[in-house]
């Protein structure tokens, strides 16, 4: 059993967090970096139990659930993060309240959970979901990747470095990386670890991407002189991937509905040293009309269930609905249908999601090619990017010619 000493007041502090992340509804991610901020007195090691607990109950909740509530006879929050701790081989402290909690019970106990929806914590109508769209062989695989922790990728700034030097120069500040074949630009760390303090990062020499996020870009085919509409930008991922592959020579317009997220877009861009993305902040009464049939290509990377990113945000399988899975698909097909016009003659119309349901991802393409709006386009190609096969994020992407 492996020895480590647990405080009483950062059991406390987890337990907070998870506490804020069921029953307040906020976002994991937002949640942990307010933790790791507050406790200034946390050394690393401490740090990562935090982070890795906290993570791994909200993936797993309802197996812990099920098992504390066999074992200890209650399933509070509390009681699920000395489940996390016995799963890990850990010799629990005296003074924590689970009387007699036994380390190999508990491992054997998490080994032979069932069924499905428990052994791989997601919700009942989000399995049953899943097995309707794609069938239970690959719904299985593609659950199972997705409980697993995604590892840190790094997206190589090519206008201001190279994958090699990029490599040095984090060796030098103590972070081993290694390549990934098939993603020039990516660099994968070999031990988990934060990575925005670290001089590269601050003086823009790569962001923090996943590898099958970094492929969307590419598939956009920008050539020099170009101008691309970032119709969902969000906070600039695939714009500023966009603007290096362009080595910032084209004209990127970046348009997103959140103030915030395009703050952030235009700080990272200045990290970067780009100037080749302007932004545009719109609402639903936004006239989009000057800009009908200039783009030579127009990236919607549309709104949606997240299902291919849960290894990153394990807590949008408990926060989302039927409901809210159809108001993406309304969405979706709202945006395809507005931002179709904006594509010039023999542009192209490129859709993108981080989804693995078809209702999200082909079968909106076939919605919109059959509208009237989708009449001038062609589908060109499609891809859906299976996390159980690449190893990385669950992405789709689509693109269409405008005849």
């Amino acid at each position: 059993m492996s020895s480590i000493k647990f405080h009483r007041n950062q059991v406390h502090a987890i337990t907070k967090a998870l506490n804020s992340i069921f029953g307040n509804n906020y976002k994991a991610d937002v949640v942990v970096q307010r933790l790791l901020k507050s406790q200034k007195r946390w050394g690393s090691r401490d740090r990562r139990l935090a982070a890795g607990s906290i993570y791994d109950i909200v993936r797993y909740k309802r197996k812990y659930q099920a098992v504390a509530t066999d074992l200890i006879g209650r399933m509070d929050h509390e009681s699920l993060f000395w489940i996390w701790a016995a799963e890990k081989g850990y010799t629990l402290p005296e003074w924590a309240d689970i009387e007699e909690l036994e380390v190999k019970k508990v491992q054997e106990a998490l080994i032979n959970v069932e069924p499905r929806t428990i052994r791989e914590s997601i919700p009942d109508w989000l399995d049953k979901l899943g097995v309707e769209e794609l069938g239970e062989e690959r719904w299985e695989k593609e659950l199972h990747v997705l409980n697993q922790e995604a590892d840190v990728i790094l997206r190589v700034n090519t206008l201001l470095t190279h994958p090699e030097r990029l490599q040095q120069w984090l060796q030098e500040e103590g972070v081993e990386t290694e390549m990934i074949h098939g993603f020039p630009d990516a660099l994968r760390l070999k031990k988990r670890r934060s990575v925005q303090h670290l001089k590269a990062f601050k003086l823009g020499h790569f962001e923090i991407q996943d590898a099958n996020s970094q492929m969307i870009a590419p598939m956009v085919d920008p050539q020099e002189g170009d101008f691309i509409i970032d119709a969902c930008a969000g906070a600039g991922g695939k714009s500023l991937h966009l603007a290096a592959l362009l080595k910032d020579q084209g004209d990127i317009l970046a348009i997103d509905i959140y103030p915030k997220k395009m703050y952030e877009l235009e700080k990272r861009a200045r990290r970067s040293r780009i100037e080749g993305i302007r932004t545009l902040l719109v609402d639903k009464n936004t006239d989009l009309s000057e800009y009908y049939g200039k783009a030579d290509k127009v990236l919607i990377d549309a709104p949606c269930s997240g299902l291919g990113i849960l290894r990153r945000n394990p807590d949008a399988k408990w926060k989302l609905s039927k409901k809210k899975i159809q108001r993406y698909r309304e969405l979706q097909q709202e945006i395809l249908q507005s931002y179709a016009p904006l594509v010039k003659v023999g542009g192209s119309l490129i859709y993108a999601t981080c989804s693995i349901l078809p209702s999200e991802n082909g079968q909106q393409l076939r919605e919109f090619l059959s509208s009237e709006a989708g009449a001038d386009f062609e589908l060109a190609e499609e891809y859906t990017l299976w996390p159980s096969v690449t190893g990385f994020d669950g992405f789709f992407v689509g693109q269409m010619i405008r005849k």
